[in-house]
């Protein structure tokens, strides 16, 4: 249902105008910084997946090379899966977050 994206040059400079404008401050900045970093974590997974396979030094003929390609297969449905998953994640942690405070407030307002 989820698919995470990438965020590009221009999303970035229009993310970091409108804490700007929020008049966020230089902490509450770097909180969101860091919540869209983990958010977009895949993709940097991905890269470095990537990076990781260009770089492998064992030959083809090699007997680990069939072990390594199932690893660098595995490492690329699981990351595929977090970038279908990563939204429902945090929608999930904000809803239990949420039930704990609306929990509070039905036993504080008793």
């Amino acid at each position: 249902m989820y698919k995470i994206q990438e965020f590009n040059k221009d999303e970035k400079e229009f993310f970091e105008l409108v804490m700007n404008v929020l008049r966020l401050t230089n902490a509450d900045k770097s909180e969101m910084r860091d919540h869209i970093t983990a958010y977009i974590q895949p993709y940097t997974n991905q890269k470095v997946l990537n990076f990781l396979k260009a770089l492998n030094p064992i030959p083809r003929e090699h007997q680990l090379n069939e072990e390594i390609k199932q690893d660098f297969k595995y490492l690329d449905e699981l990351i595929k899966e977090q970038k279908v998953n990563t939204e429902e994640d945090f929608y999930s942690d904000y809803e239990g977050d949420g039930k704990i405070w609306i929990d509070k407030l039905m036993v504080s307002g008793t």
